[in-house]
């Protein structure tokens, strides 16, 4: 595969399908869409993917528990929610762009993402985030797995969260793996 010319266009898009009306009600976003094109564009050029490609595609699913249910217990044979799935395309390793059926003049689809409102909304309660902090950071996690990124081994494990982390911090959010819990107070018996 040839690198993409880097004075060419980037063309970058997510289809954004919304099932669950509490995504409407949330705030901090004046265009959901958008805002997820401009966390798949960070990911996308914070892991060198569009030094390769520069026109990518992803689909993104905001459902709710039940859905999200479904499909971990369809695709994972897990029972229960989650907050997100991705469902990559193709099987490659991080960085290894090369091994990736391009196809001349077409968008690259990278693969879907799922992601349910009331995982998300309750993690970042009990988290003490912002909606929006812990909404990215499943974003971005998300979008990683779609590039080949995973967490089965420690090893991966470091090296995605230290990816997560640094595309956080560039947008202006703190390292989504710090819990900023509020302690209960705990009265101990002796």
């Amino acid at each position: 595969m040839k690198e993409a010319d880097p004075d060419s266009f980037y063309s970058v898009s997510a289809n954004v399908i919304i099932r669950d009306c509490e995504w409407f009600d949330i705030t901090g976003f004046e265009d959901i869409e958008q805002y997820i094109r401009n966390v798949l564009f960070l990911v996308l050029n914070c892991t060198g993917f569009l030094k390769h490609m520069h026109e990518v595609e992803v689909a993104v699913l905001l459902t709710d528990d039940d859905e999200l249910e479904q499909l971990n217990h369809e695709f994972r044979h897990k029972n229960g929610p989650t907050n997100v799935l991705s469902f990559p395309v193709h099987e490659f390793s991080r960085d290894d762009f090369f091994s990736l059926p391009i196809q001349e003049n077409e968008k690259f689809f990278l693969g879907d993402v799922a992601i349910s409102y009331q995982r998300v909304f309750q993690e970042s309660i009990e988290q003490t985030k912002t909606f929006k902090a812990h909404f990215t950071h499943i974003l971005v996690h998300s979008f990683l797995h779609l590039l080949g990124y995973d967490h089965i081994e420690e090893t991966d494990a470091e090296i995605m969260e230290r990816v997560e982390i640094s595309i956080m911090n560039s947008m202006g959010f703190k390292d989504p793996y710090l819990l900023e819990h509020v302690t209960d107070t705990l009265q101990i018996k002796y």
